[in-house]
């Protein structure tokens, strides 16, 4: 099943990603809600989180907790919220979004639209926060 995921997870888009293991990925969000927003996915395509094995999921989310806090050390905010949305795109993903208000994690909201490279440096600073 082929998804906007699909370039990062064959390696054709490099530059937004955050960090990767065997069975995960996390990329800087394209059309964030905050600057710092993460997306977190398996790499194998399933449509839903609740679609994942029991052991998938725990793994995801021990994956996705890792970035957090890369986030929250990288990005000024109170806390780093996350939601499982997917109604666009149909591979599994958890957004994690750097808040400072319940309304910074409202997807009605128009969507920032930085530049490349400005992503690229967020990625970086991310990036240089990960632990492990």
């Amino acid at each position: 099943m082929e998804s906007h995921f699909t370039p990062y997870i064959s390696g054709e888009k490099q530059e937004l990603i955050i960090a990767e293991n065997q069975n995960f990925l996390a990329i800087i969000e394209e059309r964030p809600l905050a600057l710092g927003h993460c997306v977190v996915l398996p790499k194998m395509a399933t449509d839903s989180w609740n679609d994942l094995s029991d052991q998938s999921l725990s793994e995801l989310m021990i994956f996705a907790k890792k970035i957090s806090h890369a986030i929250k050390e990288a990005i000024p905010c109170k806390k780093v919220g996350l939601a499982a949305i997917g109604l666009q795109v149909r591979h599994a993903h958890l957004h994690l979004v750097p808040i400072s208000s319940a309304d910074d994690l409202n997807f009605t909201r128009i969507k920032l639209q930085p530049k490349l490279e400005d992503l690229i440096k967020i990625a970086e600073q991310i990036k240089a926060k990960i632990i492990g």
